[in-house]
């Protein structure tokens, strides 16, 4: 009997704090295994980026947003078989830009290839909700003819609008009457329902709204001698949307109108462009009375989504190539005439959930669903090598720079230095306002907070109350109301 009883006491389970100190040291061990070596992150860092905790009500919103049956539930069998099928999509629109430049080479014109057809633009969807409409066409520093679509109301304060990556002006529009650029069914003066009368928040607050269309676009094509089969023409990133055109597009609109300054309203790629304009041409700080930035950022060191991922595993092998075979285009009217046949019928949520994937939404949104046209309008522009420098925003922290050549002699002939300084954001003056979303991979925690220590000129942050509102939600899909309004209180008394 002594020795069970020995035996038994020496089998006792460790004390409690030996217990915890165990578990502890085992969950900061799966922590340091399964994050990348570049990103292991200290506990008070991540203690940083623990995402901030909700009231009840908007916990209750969020619920009610967040409801989905369950087998729409995103999941791992489809993570596996989405990589694979998206890295086949991603090599063969290289291939097909590689054949692009071989006939390019042989002297064949491919604008319809690179392009394809204008299916619907910002006149077709504004004319079929009785909308006004104007295009003005302006010329930039370097050669560059853009069209700028405007939704006239003259005298009243101007706001401009500036687009994401792949995007155009239809995209503001794509969710169509009672939901787009923060539609609906408003009242009238008198205080009667307005008899089905569709409105555009922004127009109908008593704004002029101006709609950019940068290089690159279907609906920009145009260069005073280049055209674009010439890969001279593609030679572009957000670099030069914000040195060269959202400069110009804002003197034009600034002589066209009585006002000297106006409101900036920029998504993505169109909030980054600010910055830097800001930032290398503080003489446009003063034109822009105040910033309104959804999704805005400066870095993606600290994304870890699909997108990005997907991005730098294709950029590290294939970059190098492209730019020594002046591959420059890429081919967005193909790729929409692509999805013009196959994400029809049927098949529609097989390319709803591959937006899903590359967006890292947690929840089920039907985006083809939510908007009219949207493959007819999205995507609208872009080149390699806007891809590729986003690609490069991820290297580092301190990563938000012009452009990196992957070779030094180039960097030394177009920056005079082997690699380019970055960019001077702590310049900007701008009075700015940010709207995020707590679930949205492109704008990590970590990298919003490097651009909220660097710009001195943010006034507030608000951040969407459905915890799972994501990247693409913002003009894809519904929940975006409440951005629209909240902006709009924000821009009230900056302009009279």
């Amino acid at each position: 009997m002594p020795p069970l009883r020995s035996a038994r006491r020496f089998a006792r389970p460790p004390l409690n704090g030996a217990r915890v100190r165990r578990r502890t040291r085992v969950r900061e061990r799966e922590t340091r295994v399964g994050a990348p070596k570049h990103r292991i992150l200290s506990p008070s860092l991540r203690a940083r980026r623990t995402p901030p905790r909700h009231t009840c009500k908007e916990m209750q919103f969020s619920r009610v947003m967040a409801f989905k049956p369950a087998s729409l539930e995103p999941s791992r069998v489809e993570d596996t078989m989405l990589r694979p099928l998206l890295q086949l999509l991603l090599l063969c629109l290289l291939l097909l830009a590689l054949l692009q430049a071989g006939l390019q080479a042989a002297g064949n014109r491919t604008s319809r290839f690179i392009f394809g057809p204008i299916t619907k633009t910002s006149k077709d969807l504004l004319d079929m909700w009785g909308y006004p409409y104007e295009q003005h066409r302006v010329l930039t520093e370097d050669g560059y003819v853009l069209t700028v679509d405007r939704i006239p109301n003259p005298g009243r304060p101007p706001v401009y609008l500036a687009t994401p990556y792949l995007g155009a002006a239809p995209i503001f529009l794509t969710l169509g009457r009672d939901h787009a650029l923060g539609g609906y069914l408003g009242t009238s003066g008198t205080g009667n329902e307005d008899q089905g009368l569709s409105r555009f928040r922004l127009y109908d607050a008593g704004y002029d709204v101006w709609m950019s269309n940068v290089r690159g676009s279907i609906y920009s094509p145009d260069h005073i001698r280049l055209t674009t089969d010439d890969p001279e023409y593609w030679k572009f990133s957000f670099h030069e949307h914000a040195l060269y055109d959202h400069p110009a597009c804002i003197d034009m609109i600034l002589a066209k109108t009585v006002y000297r300054q106006l409101l900036y309203i920029g998504y993505s790629m169109g909030s980054l462009s600010l910055l830097i304009m800001a930032s290398l041409k503080p003489e446009y700080g003063r034109k822009v009375a105040a910033a309104f930035l959804m999704a805005p950022s400066t870095t993606q060191y600290y994304n870890d989504g699909n997108f990005i991922s997907l991005l730098n595993a294709v950029t590290n092998s294939t970059e190098p190539v492209t730019e020594r075979l002046q591959v420059v285009q890429l081919p967005i009217g193909l790729i929409r005439q692509f999805s013009q046949i196959t994400c029809r019928g049927e098949a529609r949520w097989i390319c709803n959930r591959l937006w899903l994937w590359l967006t890292n939404n947690p929840k089920a949104e039907d985006y083809i669903g939510n908007s009219y046209y949207f493959h007819e309008t999205f995507p609208g522009s872009g080149s390699l090598r806007t891809t590729w420098h986003i690609a490069q925003l991820a290297w580092g922290e301190g990563s938000f720079r012009p452009y990196v050549y992957s070779s030094r002699e180039k960097n030394l002939r177009r920056y005079g230095v082997p690699v380019p300084p970055k960019y001077p954001i702590e310049r900007v003056t701008i009075p700015i306002f940010t709207y995020t979303g707590d679930s949205d991979k492109l704008v990590a925690e970590g990298d919003y907070r490097f651009m909220q220590r660097s710009v001195r000129s943010i006034v507030r942050r608000w951040r969407h109350p459905d915890p799972l509102f994501s990247h693409a939600d913002f003009t894809f899909s519904r929940g975006a109301l409440l951005v629209y309004r909240q902006m709009i209180k924000d821009m009230d008394g900056w302009l009279q």
